[in-house]
């Protein structure tokens, strides 16, 4: 798997999620996610990040996640079952870029995503 792209798993596994919703998804998925307790707001944010992977952000500093915060993008990631390893962050003018290196809990992958948050 590139570390430069966003894993092909991380792509099946948020069309999944958006193809039949959170709480069907949370029935097929060993780990239980997403959990219930993240409430509408935290979810709607999970999905925005999904729709955000499928539409190709996310995999390079050029084009990045935006608008969900560091919780949404370690919320994305953990969903997925992957482990933040490390978080390199660039600060630019009215945003911070966190490359956030990432380990799969189960196959050991590597991936990389890219997360804007915007500074106010």
């Amino acid at each position: 798997m590139s570390k430069a792209t966003v894993s092909a798993y991380m792509l099946t596994k948020a069309e999944r999620l958006l193809e039949v919703g959170a709480v069907a998804y949370r029935r097929e998925d060993f780990f239980g996610m997403p959990p219930e307790d993240w409430g509408e707001a935290r979810t709607e944010r999970l999905l925005d990040g999904c729709r955000q992977l499928l539409a190709g952000l996310g995999a390079d500093q050029e084009a990045p996640l935006e608008g969900l915060g560091v919780e949404g993008a370690h919320d994305l990631a953990g969903t997925f079952h992957f482990l933040v390893r490390r978080v390199r962050t660039d600060v630019g003018e009215g945003f911070f870029c966190d490359e956030m290196r990432l380990l799969h809990r189960v196959t050991g992958f590597d991936a990389v995503v890219f997360n804007r948050i915007r500074r106010d």
